[in-house]
């Protein structure tokens, strides 16, 4: 009888402990979300080191949740730290290797940083995991380009504009790599609809500025530089007196 009351006695404590456990446990969960929640909130309004700390602080509550490092990732890429930001985007390939944005966002902290090669690696991962990924699509175009690679940055920047005709920024893209190949009259089409897209975006007004300009069509550069001016563009003194001197100014 004495032997069946200690057995109680300790699976009551027994009860008693997992039940502590469990309560402990989804109160760190909900104090881990409230935690990140304030991060994404300081990350939204641009206080990237406070989002940092309470990103970190969720980590350390919570080292296997893939979402905390990788908005710590971004953070840190914000603030040019990219070295911290690939190593947290690695974090989250390593718990979970099919996460496409992922290797979209190491790919784009490679670039910052110059690493080219490594960046075309990621983002061509990214769009093996996910083949309608457009801003991968983009951003390949742009390392693409930046190796010299025109023609397939073209058919990238053609891909995230397939993927996402919207994109005002695929359209911009496109149009300066047809612009580095003399290609004036596809470049000016892609500026106009990037501008059609997003009517604010001052440097596609100036690079059609420029493309006229080349295209001798000196009215409407005018009209471009003018409107590149307005939305905040600081254009070239020698670009702007030689299209003066053009138009007789």
């Amino acid at each position: 009888m004495n032997s069946n009351r200690g057995l109680l006695k300790k699976v009551s404590i027994l009860i008693l402990l997992l039940t502590f456990l469990a309560f402990r446990n989804i109160f760190a969960q909900e104090n881990m979300g409230q935690i990140s929640e304030k991060g994404v909130e300081y990350f939204d309004q641009g206080r990237y080191s406070e989002a940092i700390s309470c990103f970190t602080e969720a980590v350390n509550t919570n080292p296997h949740f893939i979402g905390n490092y990788y908005n710590r990732g971004l953070a840190f890429s914000k603030e040019a730290n990219y070295d911290l930001a690939i190593s947290d985007f690695s974090k989250c390939i390593e718990l979970n290797p099919d996460f496409a944005d992922a290797y979209y966002s190491r790919g784009l902290a490679y670039s910052y940083k110059g690493g080219l090669e490594q960046a075309i690696s990621d983002l061509s991962k990214a769009i093996e995991i996910n083949p309608k990924h457009a801003k991968a699509f983009n951003e390949r175009g742009y390392v693409y380009r930046a190796m010299g690679n025109l023609e397939e940055a073209i058919l990238d920047y053609t891909k995230a504009i397939e993927f996402n005709p919207d994109s005002s920024e695929a359209y911009y893209n496109r149009g300066n790599a047809y612009n580095y190949k003399s290609n004036l009259d596809q470049a000016i089409l892609d500026y106009t609809k990037s501008i059609e897209i997003k009517p604010d975006f001052s440097d596609v007004y100036y690079n059609r500025a420029a493309a006229f300009f080349f295209k001798q069509e000196y009215g409407k550069s005018w009209e471009d530089v003018h409107k590149a001016e307005e939305l905040g563009a600081i254009i070239d003194s020698q670009f702007l007196e030689a299209l003066k001197k053009a138009l007789g100014k």
